[in-house]
């Protein structure tokens, strides 16, 4: 009769055979998985080509720009040709009738470079603060506007 502690180290001896086959098993399932489905890294999607000449850029901020977007990359949209809708305030006291305030305001293009510090006419816009971007039809009374102000230039 065998000795009673090899008796007791034995009877633990096939589970942890089993427990290290498995192992062993998983571990070679694991690397015949990566090879046949690499994985591709998680990237940030880009957006898709413009389908259209001019595009809006609608910021998170509730901004938006209307140009050419040139470029997009993991960090930045790049929009140029820039332009953006500005809407006058009616100064105060002007605009009251009979103790009304009259709201007027008109909505203005501005094209980006007018303004008194003088941009350049290129936005680089952090790509977390943009909310989506829509190709506009020619039609468009903003793309229509533009037209004009250039055509005014």
């Amino acid at each position: 009769m065998p000795n009673p502690e090899l008796r007791k180290r034995i009877r633990w001896l096939p589970p942890i055979l089993v427990i290290i086959l498995l192992l062993i098993l998983g571990g070679i399932c694991f690397i015949f998985y990566s090879v046949l489905f690499p994985s591709t890294p998680q990237s940030t999607p880009q957006f898709e080509k413009a389908k259209s000449e001019w595009q809006a850029v609608f910021l998170r901020n509730g901004e938006v720009y209307f140009g050419h977007v040139v470029e997009t990359t993991d960090n930045e949209v790049v929009l140029r040709d820039v332009y953006y809708i500005q809407t006058t305030q009616p100064l105060q006291g002007l605009g009251e009738t009979q103790g009304r305030v009259i709201s007027s305001q008109a909505p203005l293009l501005v094209k980006l470079g007018s303004e008194p510090h003088k941009p350049y006419d290129e936005m680089r816009i952090n790509r977390d603060q943009v909310f989506y971007i829509e190709d506009l039809q020619s039609d468009s009374p903003v793309v229509e506007a533009i037209k004009q102000y250039q055509s005014s230039q």
